[in-house]
């Protein structure tokens, strides 16, 4: 499946050193245990080779005209995000170097989500970059120590055995109990019972103005941005479909529970966080009740 190809591109600006880059990525390669790893046969284990070659393939599109390298690069996205990895033979992280003219490029770098999360790319990309002026200074930056993937895998089987996993998964079995809700957001296209994973990504910026406002309310209140955002979003999924129990699945990153920060790798795990809107309470007394929550 290509539904856990993660790809980030980034715009290179100004005359590229091609050597001290391709270096860099090698070197990032090296650093970290899940960029050497692969997946056994029975999916139990990540296996984690001592050295992998990555090759950066590089495309050259300068002598194309725009239309032309806007239709190449749409083939190369396409590419990237449909070509999938092999979890048994590898690599599961691969680059690409576009030149777009001289002084413009792109990267592309894609990774299968099993090795990779947000807080990893965030990682690899102010770790190449270090790294790559280091290469064309020719004295290479003292980065900080990479954490393996494997400390943080027997970190977690080790919790997982202990006295504070059982009370906290009392907690989250009690939040649980009793049938689920199900909610039907009133959409022009009803919901299909099989699940596929057609879809589209829309981004929308929203203005400066706006943000400022919202992380002055956060802070206000006591809150962070993010429980305001999530307080918003529960309380529109209530105007829109009437529920008043609700469970929002919340993306949390391992790394940071961990203490972990310079760790890549996938650590990220779904927070299902359950809530009750009661259409009487003001907004605030909302907001109270999912900041102790």
């Amino acid at each position: 499946s290509c539904s856990y190809n993660e790809s980030v591109t980034l715009e290179l600006v100004g005359a590229l050193d091609r050597v001290a880059l391709e270096r860099a990525l090698q070197e990032l390669v090296g650093r970290h245990e899940s960029l050497k790893a692969t997946l056994s046969a029975n999916d139990l284990q990540m296996i984690v080779s001592r050295e992998t070659r990555l090759e950066t393939v590089f495309l050259d599109l300068s002598g194309l005209d725009e239309s032309g390298r806007n239709r190449e690069l749409a083939v190369v996205a396409d590419a990237d995000m449909t070509t999938p990895f092999d979890l048994r033979t590898g690599p599961l992280f691969r680059a690409r170097l576009i030149c777009l003219s001289p002084d413009r490029h792109w990267l592309r770098l894609t990774a299968h989500h099993v090795i990779c999360d947000g807080w990893s790319f965030g990682i690899l990309l102010m770790e190449l970059g270090a790294l790559y002026n280091g290469n064309r200074r020719g004295s290479p930056l003292a980065l900080p120590p990479a954490v393996p993937f494997s400390q943080y895998a027997a970190s977690v089987l080790e919790y997982s055995a202990s006295a504070d996993h059982a009370r906290v998964e009392r907690f989250w079995t009690e939040k649980f109990e009793g049938p689920l809700p199900r909610m039907d957001l009133p959409t022009d296209q009803p919901r299909t019972g099989r699940h596929t994973f057609r879809g589209q990504r829309l981004d929308m910026e929203l203005p400066p103005d706006l943000v400022r406002s919202l992380r002055e309310t956060a802070t206000r209140h006591g809150v962070s941005f993010v429980t305001l955002l999530l307080a918003i979003y529960e309380l529109l999924l209530h105007r829109l479909t009437g529920a008043s129990d609700l469970v929002v699945g919340l993306p949390a990153a391992g790394q940071s529970d961990q203490g972990l920060k310079h760790l890549v790798g996938h650590c990220v795990n779904l927070l299902a966080l359950r809530s009750h809107v009661d259409g009487e309470q003001t907004f605030q007394e909302h907001l109270r009740e999912r900041r102790t929550a």
